[in-house]
């Protein structure tokens, strides 16, 4: 027959050390002050991106065509076929009116924010990838994930930023290949675009 213990297990109390839930608040208290600052200053450095204008910008009028040439590849954005047969983007296009699956419709949304197409066939960042999204003429989309935000670039470069994930922009590796928009933000050399007006609206 088993017995039962009559003496009781007491733990022993928690001692917590003033200094130390002192510490402890001081480091929470910091890092909420810091991420306020963090939050504040994204918001200030987004508002300034939808102010920022220069003459490369004047480019992106509704119904301009529009050739986004990138730095590291020297070649430009162009909408390509998968062997899959899906539409997906990259920098290995030629330059000049002839490449039209390289020339861009914009349509421009003010504050710096455009939709970029070729034959209804969108420029968007969804999830951290660039792709491409076909859009029947007359139908409605997601807008949200097509709109691309204008980042000016003092080189008088373009990157272009999604809107609705900020800080994930179209880059092109040295080979013409994309490189994943959530590993390219607007100061890499690889978000970088020149732009070839091929016509005005």
């Amino acid at each position: 027959m088993a017995q039962t213990s009559t003496k009781q297990i007491k733990y022993p109390p928690l001692e917590i050390d003033p200094l130390e839930m002192l510490s402890q608040n001081q480091h929470k208290i910091g890092h909420a002050v810091e991420e306020v600052l963090d939050a504040a200053g994204n918001a200030i450095t987004s508002e300034t991106k939808k102010t920022k204008f220069g003459p490369l910008l004047s480019n992106f009028e509704t119904g301009n065509q529009i050739q986004l040439v990138s730095k590291t590849s020297g070649r430009s954005l162009r909408i390509a076929e998968a062997r899959s047969g899906k539409l997906v983007a990259d920098g290995r296009g030629d330059i000049g009116e002839q490449a039209w699956n390289a020339v861009w419709t914009v349509i421009n949304e003010g504050h710096n924010q455009v939709r970029l197409h070729n034959h209804n066939n969108f420029l968007a960042i969804v999830n951290g990838q660039t792709i491409v999204i076909h859009v029947p003429q007359g139908s409605e989309h997601d807008k949200l994930e097509t709109l691309l935000l204008l980042v000016l670039d003092p080189e008088n470069f373009v990157a272009l930023e999604s809107v609705r994930e900020p800080e994930k922009c179209v880059g092109i590796e040295e080979n013409g290949s994309l490189k994943s928009a959530e590993n390219c933000y607007s100061s890499d050399d690889h978000a970088m675009f020149g732009v070839h007006l091929i016509k005005t609206k």
